[in-house]
């Protein structure tokens, strides 16, 4: 029987490069939620300033 060259991961090897990515979605994730809570309040004070301005024309 002829050998084959290895060319594929060994299990290790494919923990380890999930763990890595799990780690880096764990670090991703959090901040991206905390830019959507950052751009929703801002509208909202948006919201709030055009209301004091619609009413403080009249």
């Amino acid at each position: 029987m002829a050998k084959h060259p290895q060319s594929a991961f060994s299990l290790v090897e494919l923990v380890i490069v999930i763990a890595i990515i799990a780690v880096i979605a764990g670090i991703i994730i959090p901040s991206i939620s905390g830019t959507n809570e950052a751009a929703k309040d801002q509208r909202a004070i948006a919201a709030a300033e055009a209301l004091h301005f619609s009413f403080s024309c009249c």
